[in-house]
């Protein structure tokens, strides 16, 4: 690991522990700890897999593991020792959440939901699929009414690690990609930079206004959010 980390600290890392058809309960508990140290030390290491090829066990797994970690890295989105998201991802989603948040309620409704798998993945959100995935957060019996209400952004989160948990960033790099993020999560250039005003006119200009239609955009998202603020004065978005 040492040797890999000096000629590139980037690169994607999974361990796979051979021969698991002989492999022990207490020898899986140490490879458990090895890994353990292994992710606290080198921080590209994404995961370990067992497997066997004598017993043909694992092997499809081992080799699906080794595209999604180049294709779809886990590193950028997941602290694998504090099993969280990582703050840029969580950015990410806050910026997502919003943007979804059709009414700026803070909660994503079944038509939100709907529209988020239309728009990103193609495909039509059931009501069946909409109350399947919401069961997945619930954390108790008090918590499902709330849930079933809607998605806030703390069960938006959860409902993202629990697809990189079980192995499926795929699906968090597909909603990425589609709001304008590379893979070290930032926002493509071409996403807020159309190029239609010259280099050259920027690097010179000293004065700049918005447009009619930017400051339209902007009282529109201001009346949105101000809704609730005891302190917000509807006559600051027209001076």
């Amino acid at each position: 690991m040492p040797r890999i980390q000096k000629i590139n600290d980037k690169v994607p890392v999974i361990f796979v522990g051979n021969k698991i058809d002989l492999r022990t309960t207490s020898a899986e508990h140490e490879l458990t700890s090895l890994l353990n140290h292994h992710f606290e030390e080198f921080k590209q290491v994404q995961m370990g897999i067992e497997c066997s090829a004598k017993a043909f066990i694992g092997l499809i797994d081992v080799i699906a593991a080794a595209q999604s970690s180049v294709l779809y890295p886990l590193t950028p989105l997941y602290d694998s020792i504090e099993k969280q998201l990582k703050p840029d991802y969580v950015k990410a989603l806050l910026r997502i959440f919003r943007m979804r948040d059709s009414n700026s309620d803070g909660i994503m409704d079944d038509d939100d939901l709907k529209d988020l798998q239309r728009d990103v993945f193609g495909q039509v959100l059931e009501k069946t699929h909409i109350t399947a995935l919401k069961q997945t957060v619930v954390t108790d019996e008090n918590d499902e009414e709330k849930v079933m209400k809607g998605l806030d952004f703390e069960a938006f989160q959860a409902i993202m690690k629990k697809f990189i948990q079980k192995q499926k960033a795929q699906t968090c790099w597909k909603m990425l990609d589609y709001f304008g993020y590379e893979k070290h999560l930032q926002i493509r250039k071409n996403i807020w930079d159309d190029n239609s005003i010259p280099e050259e006119v920027l690097s010179t200009a000293r004065n700049f206004e918005l447009t009619k239609e930017a400051i339209s955009y902007l009282k529109q998202l201001f009346q949105a959010h101000a809704n609730g603020f005891p302190n917000s004065d509807s006559n600051f978005i027209d001076q």
